[in-house]
């Protein structure tokens, strides 16, 4: 399924908020997700729930229940591998095409302000570091202007 594929910002909105909560484990893989009671925590009827649900299928994240729903899916380590590797694959593509030219000079000043002070950065929390990291590269994907590249790493983040 593709973004083109989601109707209403609704939908976006809910993929955003379930990634969100299955990234973080507040639904821990074999958890079961039950589109009435989504439907009524996120108030919304369950037609833009069940498209949310079946997004995060396609993507992987969940699977499906014959006549059960959807449940979150256990990653295996195989499957975390690959995603790194792909993600690598991507920013080395990135880090070439910007090698051949050069970067906006208030890019390389945005990414050098946020890296240079290492006592600062020691100070903040990984999930700090890892949403800089995560801003770091989607900058110079950005940099780079490759559309879906930029719109793979966002997904792989």
């Amino acid at each position: 399924m593709k973004d083109a594929d989601v109707e209403t910002d609704t939908t976006r909105e809910l993929i955003k908020a379930l990634r969100k909560r299955i990234v973080a484990w507040q639904y821990p893989p074999q958890f079961q997700l039950v589109e009435e009671v989504l439907a009524q925590e996120f108030g919304v009827s369950r037609s833009p729930i069940r498209q949310a649900l079946t997004y995060l299928a396609a993507e992987g994240l969940l699977e499906r229940l014959p006549r059960r729903g959807f449940r979150v899916r256990q990653l295996q380590l195989r499957d975390v591998e690959d995603l790194y590797e792909f993600r690598l694959a991507l920013e080395s593509q990135v880090v070439r095409a910007l090698a051949n030219k050069s970067l906006d000079e208030d890019v390389l000043f945005r990414l050098q302000a946020i890296w240079q002070d290492p006592k600062a950065l020691a100070e903040r929390s990984v999930s700090v570091l890892a949403a800089l990291d995560e801003q770091f590269h989607i900058t110079l994907a950005n940099a780079h202007g490759n559309v879906l590249i930029i719109k793979h790493l966002s997904a792989i983040n």
